[in-house]
């Protein structure tokens, strides 16, 4: 197929639209790396972590939950 000889600013702007995409989501996963990191730690310090009612700790693992979907590109 010669796509982009047939139509080269359509083929150029669907390359574009998709590294646009590519790098959303890798910038979208980072950050999903942090917040799971920052999780990590708070659950690590179990002094902390029992003394967070129990709705919170609750919402940080759903919150968690969601960001390891993120950062694995699993919706």
């Amino acid at each position: 197929m010669a796509l982009p000889r047939e139509y080269p600013e359509d083929f150029s702007e669907f390359c574009n639209l998709m590294i646009n995409d590519m790098n959303s989501l890798l910038f979208d996963g980072l950050l999903a790396l942090e917040d799971i990191k920052n999780f990590e730690e708070l659950k690590a310090d179990e002094d902390v972590w029992n003394q967070l009612p129990q709705e919170e700790r609750e919402q940080q693992e759903g919150n968690f939950a969601e960001k390891s979907r993120q950062a694995t590109g699993t919706f």
